[in-house]
């Protein structure tokens, strides 16, 4: 149960960064174009079982702030434009719509939200489908997607704001005692090049 408490108060801690919500949202229904973003990691943390006490601890983990990367949104309306962007987009995009057919909506927009990382010359792109998030709020501002299908980040307007978590959290518990898991989040802030 204690792990339970740590997980929210991580979770805690961390949504209560994206509640900043900036002064010029961009409603992401309107978008046209190409969205580019530089973009940096701000805080991280997680947990993790220790193999040999087997207790669950948490850590925060020191981020580098010279250690950017480039973020690119890629509004998706047609399968030519699911050709055009990396097939991890086009193969998430089919996973998530296995139970029922995909249709494009011009005001329920999806993404292809490509990373480009690059250290030391070597260029490393990671792409993930995205679709605006859904809200039962009557004040929905459109400004937020959900990307993946394992992994969640949450996007907030042109300053943008993030949360990147890797959960294996399932793993942690009495019945999974002998098998050592972790689960991960971290907060990032992108900036608009495009403007």
């Amino acid at each position: 149960m204690k792990h339970c408490e740590r997980l929210s108060v991580l979770s805690l801690s961390f949504c209560a960064l994206l509640a900043v919500e900036s002064a010029s949202a961009l409603d992401l229904r309107t978008v046209v174009k190409d969205l580019y973003y530089e973009c940096r990691t701000e805080m991280s943390a997680g947990l993790h079982k220790d193999p040999k006490s087997g207790k669950i601890e948490a850590t925060v983990f020191q981020s580098d702030p010279s250690d950017r990367w480039e973020m690119k949104l890629v509004r998706l309306k047609s399968q030519d434009d699911i050709k055009k962007v990396p097939h991890a987009c086009g193969s998430e995009r089919e996973k998530r719509g296995s139970y029922f057919p995909k249709i494009f909506y011009d005001d329920f927009p999806e993404f292809c939200k490509i990373d480009t990382f690059t250290s030391e010359g070597h260029t490393l792109v990671r792409a993930e489908h995205c679709e605006l998030t859904r809200s039962v709020s009557s004040n929905q501002r459109y400004n937020a997607i959900a990307c993946g299908l394992g992994d969640t980040t949450f996007f907030d307007s042109d300053r943008l704001f993030g949360i990147d978590g890797n959960n294996a959290i399932s793993g942690f518990g009495d019945l999974a005692s002998k098998i050592v898991r972790s689960a991960s989040v971290s907060k990032f802030v992108c900036q608009r090049l495009d403007r």
